[in-house]
């Protein structure tokens, strides 16, 4: 027993020793495979990449240094300019504060100009309306706005209702008639006069100095004879007021004028206000426009219904109605 014991202990010592061996064989074969590479791992290649890392560490501490430098000015530049910043600002606020101020004066200097300018206006007008004044006192110097008729034209037409009714009035035709002639301007007037009544013949018509034109210039002579004309009147108190027939006859042919139409009624043939209005409408359509037509209205027939219907005439015409009592 103990014989075979010993056999299979020294089976296994063999194995291990060429275990062993074979080790140790490829230990000398991988040994002389990386001699070649030995040398590398001396000191002296590390030394080398050491003192690169060194080499290389100074650069980057340089450049550490320079960044510092460069960020240090940047730094200060910033600051400076932080500082030119903040003057700017105040003096941007400075400026606005001015500008506010300006644009205030501004305002305020437009606010007055514009005061100055409504005042001037005001002055103007107020100028304008002293000439208007002057112009018609002037006119009631110069012709017929004494009685609140101003003429538009320098030919003027007197056209007088020669009715039987007319006799109660004689003074007031007269006195009007006076006036007016007496006013007018003897080198840029010119006058014609006009009379007419219904009689039973027919409708009458007279006229100074003719039928057909005017008297200009004006002079004393000719003044009182127009005045003479109507003062020397020979009136039928059963004539009637041809109204239309007048005032159609009148503004046929002639050159543009003011006429003054100075009658006491209703003219005759019109019985109702729509028929006023009707020969009205009519009388303005032939008329045109080329003729003002102003009315004196004597006596008490302004008052009557039919009778202030006639006020048209003389508004549709460019003139006026007065009325003297």
């Amino acid at each position: 027993m103990r014989r075979k014991a010993k056999a299979e202990l020294g089976t296994f010592s063999a194995s291990a020793i060429d275990l062993f061996a074979s080790a140790l064989g490829a230990f000398i074969i991988i040994t002389v495979v990386l001699f070649p590479y030995f040398p590398n791992l001396s000191p002296d290649p590390l030394k080398a990449i050491i003192e690169q890392l060194r080499e290389d560490k100074q650069g980057l501490e340089a450049q550490v240094a320079d960044l510092n430098d460069q960020n240090s000015a940047l730094t200060d530049q910033n600051n400076s300019l932080q500082g030119q910043v903040a003057a700017q600002a105040t003096t941007i606020q400075q400026q606005q504060g001015q500008i506010t101020t300006a644009n205030a004066q501004a305002a305020s200097a437009q606010q007055a100009a514009n005061q100055a300018q409504a005042n001037a206006q005001a002055l103007a007008n107020a100028a304008n309306d002293k000439d208007r004044q002057i112009a018609d006192l002037q006119g009631q110097l110069d012709g017929a706005a004494f009685i609140g008729i101003e003429p538009e034209h320098d030919n003027i037409q007197i056209v007088i209702d020669y009715s039987g009714s007319t006799l109660d009035y004689i003074q007031q035709i007269d006195s009007a008639v006076e006036l007016i002639v007496d006013r007018l301007n003897v080198q840029e007037d010119a006058l014609r006069i006009t009379t007419y009544a219904l009689t039973p013949t027919g409708p009458q018509f007279t006229y100074w100095p003719n039928s057909n034109g005017f008297q200009s210039p004006l002079t004393a002579t000719s003044k009182n004879s127009a005045v003479s004309f109507v003062v020397n009147r020979n009136i039928d108190p059963q004539a009637g007021t041809p109204t239309f027939e007048v005032m159609s006859r009148v503004i046929s042919g002639s050159e543009p004028s003011s006429i003054i139409l100075i009658t006491d009624g209703v003219p005759t043939g019109v019985n109702s206000e729509a028929d006023m209005a009707a020969k009205i409408s009519s009388f303005t359509a032939s008329n045109a426009g080329r003729h003002q037509v102003n009315i004196i209205a004597i006596g008490e027939f302004i008052e009557e219904d039919i009778a202030s219907s006639i006020v048209p005439l003389a508004t549709q015409n460019g003139g006026v109605l007065v009325a003297l009592p």
